[in-house]
């Protein structure tokens, strides 16, 4: 995050904070297995944090979003420029699904730092 900050205050850009909860690939009833209301106020909360370190540093324009999908596909429709954090998934669930980060990576149409 601290990079996407940064280039923010020096480009006078809009930060974009994109937080996608991963739905899509856990089949079509994924969202009734997992509460609905769960995994939204967990994803508000990552988003509050990430407004609220971005506001601590003098980021004048902030728009956050909330997609639910396949986070991989959700960030490249969203993006101009990916700035990626993670969330350190465990190295058995990176083996068994592949890493987010990495498939952006891999496929991503623009430049991701």
């Amino acid at each position: 995050m601290s990079e996407g900050v940064a280039l923010a205050n020096a480009t006078g850009a809009r930060l974009h904070l994109l937080h996608a909860v991963e739905t899509g690939s856990l089949g079509p009833d994924a969202r009734s297995l997992v509460k609905d209301e769960e995994l939204t106020t967990r994803a508000d909360e990552i988003i509050a944090d990430a407004i609220e370190t971005a506001e601590a540093a003098t980021i004048d324009s902030i728009e956050s979003e909330i997609e639910f999908g396949v986070p991989s596909k959700e960030i490249r429709s969203y993006i101009d420029v990916a700035i990626l954090g993670t969330h350190g998934t465990t190295d058995f669930s990176r083996y068994m699904m592949g890493g987010g980060s990495a498939k952006i990576v891999r496929t991503s149409p623009v430049p991701v730092m």
